[in-house]
């Protein structure tokens, strides 16, 4: 899998310095979305720590201090962030490539938990939505970046579009969601046509990558699992996709989505969380129906045991 090379410790040369300075703002504004989406993990501490508080609002102070942290993208510490993270580093970088801060505004709440996203305020009335963190179709952009599907959070429409999927979306009478507002301004044919010719001035070949990883499922999921050596082929090219940069939340959703293919039917995909870690765990079992377990433990690397029990033990304590 193609994966960005920038630097992950400081963003302005690994990202910023790359992006060609001829490029107009909305070709700035998508590549550093893109590969600032290659380098970044949704934190899955977070998430697991969300689980631990029971998702009752009343968040700790650990969740706290995660979600207010604050990024240098000259000096990063960390590649782990959530949306309230993710939105103030977009920001620094878009003015890193010449967007002016007035025509950048985060949106959301200031409360700990509440979903934030960025607008770039175009010419003509025109604006650019960029949501990488929320899951708008079954994926946030920070993994669909990474296996260069098409991405769902990054928009360009019309502020007049914009108010009127927020109206439907608030007149609804269901529990507000801000993925709605932007399923419903994916509809728009518009801004799919001009997102391919921005990715094409760019180098981003949307679906290409996940193509050749479902050319690979197909073959091999035409080899049934009689014996260890054909699991441990197929492991691999699952190894592939999964080590790099991401973490198990993402890892959860490849798998959940693409594992029953290369593996078969019986194949099942869990999460589970135990104060700051998720665990993914694939069961796959041959055709002797002995089981073979993949597990990724937060962005660790992706393991392979005979024996989940004392793993699952280990960590859910």
């Amino acid at each position: 899998m193609q994966q960005s090379d920038s630097n992950k410790q400081n963003l302005v040369e690994g990202i910023a310095d790359n992006i060609p300075k001829e490029l107009s703002i909305a070709e700035k504004a998508r590549a550093a979305y893109i590969k600032l989406n290659q380098v970044l993990i949704y934190s899955d501490e977070y998430v697991a720590l969300e689980f631990e508080n029971g998702h009752t609002g009343n968040y700790s102070q650990q969740l706290a201090e995660i979600y207010y942290k604050q990024f240098d993208i000259k000096n990063m510490d960390t590649n782990r962030v959530v949306c309230n993270n993710w939105s103030q580093i977009y920001k620094d970088l878009l003015i890193e490539v010449g967007v002016d801060p007035k025509n950048i505004q985060i949106v959301g709440g200031n409360k700990v938990g509440a979903h934030k996203f960025v607008i770039i305020e175009l010419s003509g009335g025109k604006i650019i939505l960029a949501d990488a963190t929320n899951n708008i179709g079954g994926m946030t952009d920070i993994a669909n970046s990474k296996l260069n599907l098409d991405t769902r959070g990054f928009i360009i429409t019309t502020k007049d579009k914009y108010n009127d999927a927020y109206n439907t979306v608030k007149m609804s009478g269901k529990p507000w969601k801000w993925s709605s507002v932007f399923k419903i301004l994916n509809q728009n044919a518009d801004s799919s046509i001009a997102l391919k010719d921005i990715d094409n001035q760019i180098g981003y070949e949307s679906d290409s990558v996940i193509k050749e990883f479902n050319d690979v499922i197909d073959y091999y999921s035409n080899i049934p699992l009689k014996n260890q050596s054909t699991t441990e082929e197929k492991i691999e090219i699952f190894k592939g996709v999964l080590d790099e940069n991401m973490g198990a939340l993402e890892a959860f959703t490849v798998m959940r989505d693409y594992g029953k293919k290369l593996f078969g039917e019986n194949t099942s995909v869990e999460f589970f969380t135990s104060s700051d870690k998720i665990i993914v765990v694939t069961t796959i079992f041959d055709s002797n129906g002995n089981k073979t377990y993949l597990y990724k433990i937060n962005e660790a690397a992706l393991q392979v045991t005979d024996d989940i029990e004392p793993v699952l033990k280990g960590v859910l304590r």
